[in-house]
């Protein structure tokens, strides 16, 4: 028998029921669930046995293993843990209506600014609002796109090119758009190359062997779109695609080749940005946040900092 579970139903039963399920199905026990929960394993399992009396239905299979859910329990598990999220985030959402500044903010963010606007610059958000907390999370763009949209995440930081019509689907899902600023991606190659020290035209990058940032991460998107007027991007020498910058700028420290990596990224030690003439590929920088940050001081005041930080980027 399957079990529909509609959000009306959480006004009929003990929330905190729901959550004791879920917990019960994550650890595959009603012993370690009731200790984390910090009740007797007869309490838990009273609430275990309401909820199965809600429904009609028995909810768990118990062993000398443990406990997994039946069909109908990993349903109520499902729908559990979507009704969970929705009710932590209306009370968060009430609860900024008087308090605006104390949200705790979770931040998810791209590899690039993550890895290096974020750290101290959210240091300095601290000193400034030390009464909201923060949780950053370094996830592909993608997934932050995502996690603002499911509301795992209430501000998003990306780098590179957003495309038009995601862009239209998170201001239409009310998902507020800010531009930071642009930096840029540049070539480097290591002080003892071949390359070191001249001033190299397109044409000679063409040739170079290149190691470049993956596919479809931020920095890539926005390669392929600098590169597309003055070079056929499928004709570009690759030598390695990389996870992550620190990944392409050891792997120029070693003299195999040529990186493109964004200038706020570079260790200058035993690297050198190149001197190529005509190349120039902006790298964007985006915050995205829900609609109820939209207007707190904590969220601007966060904004004109990552601003800050990108345009110390910028070459004057």
């Amino acid at each position: 028998m399957l079990v529909e579970i509609e959000i009306r139903e959480v006004g009929e039963m003990h929330l905190d029921y729901i959550r004791s399920f879920c917990l019960v199905v994550n650890v595959k026990s009603i012993t370690k669930a009731a200790a984390q929960l910090h009740l007797s394993q007869p309490a838990l399992s009273l609430q275990i046995n309401s909820l199965e009396n809600k429904f009609g239905t028995k909810l768990l299979e118990r062993s000398n293993r443990g406990v997994k859910p039946t069909q109908s329990g990993m349903l109520l598990y499902r729908h559990g843990q979507q009704i969970i999220k929705i009710m932590d985030a209306l009370h968060q959402d009430i609860t900024v209506l008087d308090n605006p500044a104390g949200k705790r903010l979770k931040i998810a963010s791209s590899p690039v600014p993550g890895s290096y606007l974020l750290p101290v610059k959210m240091l300095d958000f601290t000193a400034i609002h030390p009464e909201s907390k923060y949780r950053v999370s370094i996830r592909p763009v993608q997934e932050v796109f995502e996690n603002l949209l499911a509301e795992t995440a209430n501000i998003g930081i990306v780098s590179g090119p957003i495309p038009l019509g995601i862009t239209a689907y998170l201001l239409k899902e009310d998902i507020f758009i800010h531009p930071l600023g642009s930096s840029t991606i540049v070539p480097i190659c290591h002080k003892n190359s071949p390359w070191a020290g001249k001033k190299i035209g397109m044409e000679l990058l063409y040739k170079l062997p290149l190691i470049l940032p993956k596919k479809f991460c931020g920095s890539r998107t926005a390669i392929e779109l600098g590169l597309q007027d003055a070079l056929d991007p499928t004709r570009i020498n690759i030598l390695a695609e990389l996870d992550d910058c620190a990944a392409i700028i050891s792997a120029v420290k070693t003299q195999a080749g040529v990186g493109l990596v964004p200038r706020l990224a570079i260790d200058t030690r035993d690297v050198e940005v190149m001197d190529c003439a005509g190349l120039e590929i902006p790298l964007p920088f985006t915050l995205l946040a829900s609609s109820t940050l939209e207007k707190t001081p904590a969220l601007k005041d966060m904004i004109t900092l990552l601003k800050s930080a990108v345009e110390q980027t910028v070459p004057a």
